[in-house]
């Protein structure tokens, strides 16, 4: 809801379809979409998008849904348009409850690490 157009109702389609031993799921949103010269900076850290300095961000979050899906054994990725965006990701049936563990461990570590952390215990 963050990249919403001002001019568009915001609509969110959630969907899922199994394969073999993984899960592919789609987020699909009738958002600003993601320009063309700003797609390779979607999961770099520190990165946003030139359409997005009216919303308030560090550009990190995507990076840690990437990491987090990695460990989990997954994938992320996305097709985008000036009417929106879908982002797909992957799951695996069979992922561990160690791998689970190590993957929230490691989100909440950086958590913990972030600037974001740190302002907002300032606030």
């Amino acid at each position: 809801m963050k990249y919403l157009d001002p001019l568009r109702k915001g609509k969110i389609v959630i969907s899922s379809v199994q394969v073999g031993r993984d899960t592919i799921f789609s987020i699909k949103d009738n958002g600003r979409g993601i320009a063309e010269a700003d797609r390779e900076k979607v999961f770099q850290i520190f990165r946003r998008a030139r359409n997005t300095t009216d919303v308030r961000g560090l550009g990190m979050g995507m990076t840690f849904i990437q990491a987090t899906l990695r460990q989990l054994g997954g994938a992320i990725w996305f097709d985008s348009s000036d009417t929106g965006t879908t982002f797909y990701f992957t799951l695996s049936k069979h992922v561990t409850l160690k791998s689970q563990k190590a993957a929230l461990d490691s989100l909440q570590e950086d958590n913990r690490n972030s600037p974001q952390a740190s302002l907002g215990s300032a606030a």
